[in-house]
């Protein structure tokens, strides 16, 4: 063969290995991408963590309404309307549209768009506030569990308690100037207040909005939708967490009105536009406010007595998913950093062996994180706390049940799913490369 032909052939072999990296990178860039969306995780085990950090509160034992010219008084905290603020709406000569304006309305019909106003929570309620007092022993969940009257139930601690250290469960609206606790509801004192629109509030707020949940002008935005799914009912329409007061609401005009939403919107809108025309403030009128309230989530008194079903060794399992969740993502970092490594030293081919050298590295150092994973994995336990009925309540033992799957689903993507990509990506590199 002559050099020429030695040339042609070399050159070509060449070409054909810089084409063939080219698609193994782009192939390994969309696998890494891909893999982001598909790392386990369980939307139970925000709710649960949520929970129990409301274990680290003290109950609510105290409520008053007051004039919105006063202050609570010492110890007390006010509970506030959530006000959703305003879409971004373009404003021209001629029409009032929702979203931005466009260059050329910008240009020709002087048009402009904004976000009025923004997300507030306000205490004044239309003429008065709503003050609420937590435990003035400071005892939280951890404590009460460890009380031996507590044990044998919120009616029997209340029974044999002096007056200041009644614990309450349910709250009830006796007329609209007065509240009082009854002990007839849950067994578990109420660690949280809110006001939100029906059909409930939520634990935990996604970042997207519902969708003609109220009746309102367009310009306004509505709320958040619930990330806590596993406590939704199956149609939405009710939220397990909490438990709505009988016969209170709040009118909605009364509080914007009072808290001078109204004027900031018509101040803000050219006197070209009937105010109308954007929005309706009437329509107020037929929006309330609700008052919901939340039980602590029960553990039970019989697994909380035995050292290895502890509430705190509850709280450290829960915990742990956290952080496998969290060491999914660290990985497919790696992953992702290794991926960009790659294309740098294809720019070198002196430099070929180290860059197989570093992949080994990746993989062996993988493989060690995994062998103390191994060792750790703790996701058997939470079968055992299920079987006990730790969490006495349904709905949150069946999310229990989905965090087991989740983390099974978290070892199977740390112990197969990684490696067999790391596996494929050293072999490509070998055919490709030598």
């Amino acid at each position: 063969m002559s050099n020429l032909e030695q040339y042609l052939f070399q050159t070509i072999d060449n070409q054909q290995r810089k084409e063939a990296k080219s698609v193994f990178l782009v192939i390994e860039g969309i696998i890494i991408f891909i893999l982001y969306f598909f790392i386990p995780e369980a939307i139970e085990v925000k709710s649960f963590l949520k929970l129990i950090d409301q274990w680290n509160m003290q109950p609510i034992t105290e409520i008053q309404r007051i004039s919105s010219s006063e202050s609570c008084p010492y110890g007390y905290q006010a509970l506030t309307a959530p006000f959703y603020g305003t879409n971004r709406y373009c404003m021209t000569w001629y029409t009032v549209k929702m979203g931005s304006c466009s260059k050329k309305e910008n240009e020709d019909d002087n048009g402009y768009d904004d976000t009025v106003l923004w997300t507030k929570n306000f205490d004044q309620l239309g003429g008065f506030k709503i003050c609420y007092k937590r435990d003035e022993q400071k005892r939280t969940y951890y404590d009460l569990q460890n009380d031996p009257l507590f044990q044998q139930g919120l009616y029997h601690f209340n029974q044999y308690s002096p007056e200041q250290n009644k614990l309450s469960n349910s709250l009830h609206n006796d007329n609209y100037d007065r509240f009082y606790f009854s002990v007839s509801g849950s067994d578990e004192p109420i660690v949280d207040l809110k006001l939100s629109f029906l059909p409930y509030p939520c634990l935990i707020e996604n970042g997207e909005r519902y969708k003609n949940k109220r009746e309102i002008s367009r310009i306004f935005a509505q709320p958040n939708s619930c990330k806590e799914k596993p406590f939704l009912s199956e149609d939405e329409s009710e939220n397990k967490l909490f438990k709505k007061v009988d016969n209170f609401q709040i009118q909605e005009y009364r509080v914007l009105d009072e808290n001078g939403i109204f004027p900031k919107i018509d101040n803000y809108n050219p006197h070209r536009h009937d105010i109308k025309t954007i929005y309706d403030r009437d329509l107020f009128k037929n929006q309330y406010y609700h008052m919901f309230y939340q039980n602590y989530m029960k553990y039970s008194h019989e697994c909380n007595s035995h050292k290895e079903f502890k509430v705190s060794e509850f709280v450290r399992l829960i915990k742990k998913f956290q952080e496998l969740e969290n060491l999914n993502y660290a990985i497919l970092l790696v992953l992702f950093l290794a991926f960009l490594w790659t294309c740098w030293m294809n720019q070198h081919k002196h430099q070929i062996l180290f860059k197989f050298m570093t992949l080994g590295y990746i993989f062996f150092a993988y493989y060690s994180i995994m062998a103390i994973f191994i060792q750790s994995d703790e996701s058997h336990k939470i079968a055992q706390f299920i079987e006990r009925k730790c969490i006495p309540d349904e709905t949150a033992s069946q999310s229990l049940l989905n965090i087991e799957e989740g983390m099974l689903s978290s070892r199977n993507f740390m112990m197969w799913t990684i490696p067999t990509l790391l596996i494929m990506k050293m072999v490509s590199e070998y055919f490709i490369n030598f």
